[in-house]
């Protein structure tokens, strides 16, 4: 494997060489024939052809929704289940109010060539670890809201995307010390786009140019992190390849399989998860929770990890925190969370009855406790503002 230091010296000394001249885009970064013919048209990170990892590595939709045998809790569980799950706005809103603090203070330090505070970056990343080790829900519950009209995208992409990889990495069960870096990662996973990338924040496709541009983005970070001598390399390093791909057809170095570091196969896969379920300006499709982790799972062993991508299924569930359900019994119902190693199965809170009547006292199901009842399908919120 090539050093991470030996390309970003090698990337520094193109950088400083090209200083006051108009720089001419290396053929990794030239936009593919798909780009040409439709710019804009490819969504964050779903770039490549079918290529993958070895056989005993695959996973299927079936096979992600496996130990799906309910099983009866007792009460006492469910109450913590739920409790877990939408706990009032206390610690979590706090973290994830804070976070985004940081996060501004991070992209502003970058977009103004200043330092960024390491204490101030670690302190937040050991606070969101801490919830998730403990088995705190409402981060990702958080991470998963719709954002609000007044906050830049990218600021708050920063901080899900390093929240969700933080769940990410604890379902791999890695220890408070690497999981801190996996959400560092997540949280710097593209400083390099607060400084001459504006362009993301305005309502319309983006152009070619601007797609080819936008592939210059992790390199510029992870240069700005090195700068910094306060992180590990493998946080630069994850950062500089949270865009490559398993099938090596990624940006900004094309590598592939065991050439990328976990951290940016964790990083990746959160990142994309993040940005398809959430509105960006530039482009027009938004996946519901559920028909974003299908779509993810159609490109196992081609762009992501398989290892990585069930572990956000087991993270996120087939039915993710706060999207919306119909059951067999025909109630519109809302997920309130997840049941470790049931995805079919999970903690559901009854919104609507069989006739679309929105209740007025909602009710709590598990449905890992009740046998009969099972989800037939999600349900976009455009369908409940008809009710």
């Amino acid at each position: 494997m090539v050093r991470i230091s030996d390309i970003l010296k090698k990337l520094k000394q193109e950088q400083e060489a090209s200083k006051g001249e108009e720089s001419k885009a290396p053929p990794s970064q030239q936009p593919s024939k798909l780009e040409k013919e439709n710019p804009g048209s490819k969504e964050k990170g779903m770039e490549g052809e079918k290529g993958g990892e070895a056989a005993k590595d695959h996973i299927t939709f079936i096979e992600a929704m496996k130990h799906n045998e309910p099983e009866k809790p007792s009460k006492a569980n469910i109450h913590e289940i739920v409790k877990k799950a939408i706990p009032e706005k206390g610690e979590g809103q706090n973290i994830y109010n804070e976070t985004i603090e940081c996060c501004k203070k991070m992209a502003a330090g970058y977009a103004e060539d200043r330092e960024t505070e390491k204490d101030m970056i670690v302190d937040i990343a050991g606070r969101i670890s801490d919830h998730i080790l403990l088995g705190g829900q409402e981060l990702l519950s958080l991470a998963a809201e719709p954002y609000p009209d007044e906050e830049d995208f990218r600021i708050l992409d920063l901080v899900d995307t390093g929240i969700i990889a933080g769940y990410i990495s604890s379902s791999l069960n890695y220890n408070k010390s690497k999981l801190m870096e996996v959400v560092m990662t997540g949280l710097f996973h593209d400083v390099g786009m607060f400084k001459d990338f504006d362009f993301v924040k305005e309502a319309r496709k983006l152009t070619v140019e601007e797609l080819h541009q936008m592939r210059g983005h992790p390199e510029k970070g992870a240069l700005y992190l090195q700068g910094l001598a306060a992180f590990s390399e493998e946080v630069i390093e994850g950062v500089l390849y949270h865009h490559e791909r398993i099938n090596g057809e990624g940006y900004p170095q094309g590598v592939s399989n065991d050439d990328i570091s976990e951290y940016a196969k964790i990083v990746a896969i959160a990142d994309v998860y993040e940005a398809m379920t959430h509105k960006r300006p530039h482009k027009d499709k938004t996946s519901s929770p559920s028909d974003a982790i299908k779509e993810l799972i159609s490109f196992n062993q081609v762009l992501f990890n398989p290892r990585v991508l069930k572990a956000l299924i087991e993270t996120v569930g087939i039915y993710p925190i706060g999207s919306w359900v119909e059951i067999n019994s025909g109630e519109i119902c809302r997920v309130l969370a997840t049941n470790e190693g049931f995805p079919l199965r999970p903690v559901l809170s009854v919104a609507f009855d069989g006739n679309r009547k929105r209740l007025d006292e909602m009710r709590t199901i598990d449905l890992k406790s009740k046998p009969s009842l099972y989800i037939k399908r999600p349900v976009e919120e455009s369908e409940l503002k008809k009710q």
